[in-house]
């Protein structure tokens, strides 16, 4: 694989794990969220983004994510 396709792939992880962590927090029912799993989907997600660092639109996403994340933690 290469460097453009390394970095398709880096963005796609970050989107999955994104996507996993959103579904923990986001419920149509009303059953509270397992904090444990919504903190471990967490540092998942921006492990990963650090791992990939050199990659700008994931250090913006990630940014963003934080950004929201603070202001709508529940």
């Amino acid at each position: 694989m290469g460097t453009y396709g390394q970095q398709i792939y880096a963005a796609w992880q970050a989107k999955e794990l994104l996507r996993d962590l959103l579904h923990l927090t986001v419920r149509p029912t009303h059953l509270t969220p397992d904090r444990s799993a919504i903190s471990a989907a967490r540092h998942r997600f921006f492990a990963h983004v650090a791992d990939h660092a050199h990659l700008p639109e994931l250090a913006t996403l990630a940014e963003t994510v934080e950004q929201w994340w603070d202001g709508n933690e529940t």
